[in-house]
């Protein structure tokens, strides 16, 4: 009788023990949950509105999905240039964040893919996590952070998505961080990475569109190189946020070094596929901060008077 009374207590002490562990992990997942929402409040803040006059484009649409914390008019500003332009387009589908994190300045663009539904979700669902993560992220495996926080932030928006909804929804992402006088990037899908010495415009990356499968085949005897231009699919993208397990991803192993007068832009396809390299080349030269060249390269897309003007981003660092 007496072991059987040990043995109640014994257990109604557990069940005590286990319900106040619970409650406890309850209120540390809470405060946890409060402080990544405090978190997006910093890096939203005031933004999407900053530029509202100059980006809201043709429809004076107000443009949404600039999440940058970097704030205008500051001494540092002039170092970061940003366009943000709807186009002629009925919604704006890029998304960009520029911000100082523990690691280094952190910029994303994300460009969501106008083809497939809620394009403007994802882009900026992408750009957030990743903001938001390199906050808290713990120091990486990799000499490149980067691909941990793309990992985050395809995770982030599979889950977003739902089973159902993958391969309906995507959106492109480029990342660069810049510390110590270097800088990591890392890219998913056709948009772009451009890196200027003050006389050359180098593109970092390769665009993940079915062009470059179709090259494969014809390298590897399996196609006739005639027939990649006359391939409707070309231009398809073959690699995106969205798609579930991430077919390419592009970006630097190693830090890739910075000297004075250097500028690293973030580009969706928006711009360079009004202007040519030759038009932003004269622009950087002729740009004494980056945000004069920002400005230039809006005006040039703008008075190229596209009809079918895509949504058009693009971050320029000057490091």
């Amino acid at each position: 009788m007496a072991i059987a009374i040990v043995l109640l207590l014994a257990l109604a002490l557990a069940a005590v023990y286990f319900v106040f562990r619970k409650k406890n992990q309850g209120e540390q997942e809470k405060r946890a949950a409060d402080s990544a929402l405090k978190a997006a409040d910093k890096w939203n803040g005031e933004a999407g509105t900053e530029n509202a006059g100059t980006n809201a484009g043709a429809q004076g649409t107000k443009v949404s999905g600039d999440f940058t914390a970097v704030e205008v008019g500051s001494a540092e500003d002039s170092r970061i240039g940003k366009v943000h332009n709807i186009g002629r387009r009925r919604n704006q589908q890029d998304t960009l964040g520029v911000g100082m994190t523990p690691q280094g300045l952190l910029a994303v663009v994300s460009d969501g893919m106008g083809g497939l539904a809620d394009g403007e979700k994802v882009s900026q669902t992408a750009v957030r996590t990743m903001l938001q993560s390199a906050q808290t992220a713990a120091p990486s495996s990799l000499e490149n952070p980067l691909y941990e926080l793309l990992a985050k932030a395809n995770r982030q928006v599979l889950n977003m998505l739902g089973p159902d909804q993958v391969y309906k929804s995507g959106a492109t992402l480029l990342a660069v961080l810049v510390a110590n006088g270097s800088f990591h990037w890392v890219t998913v899908g056709d948009s772009r990475i451009y890196f200027y010495d003050g006389s050359h415009l180098l593109q970092m990356n390769s665009e993940h569109v079915f062009k470059r499968e179709l090259i494969v085949q014809a390298v590897n005897g399996k196609l006739d190189f005639s027939r990649i231009e006359s391939n409707n699919q070309k231009g398809g993208l073959v690699s995106f946020l969205g798609m579930g397990d991430l077919k390419y991803v592009e970006g630097s192993l190693t830090p890739v070094k910075l000297a004075n007068g250097d500028r690293i832009l973030l580009m969706s396809d928006g711009i360079f596929n009004t202007i040519s390299e030759k038009q932003m080349l004269a622009i950087l030269k002729k740009s004494k901060t980056a945000a004069d060249a920002a400005a230039a390269m809006e005006k040039s897309v703008l008075e190229a008077a596209n009809p079918k003007q895509d949504n058009f981003t693009c971050v320029i660092l000057d490091v």
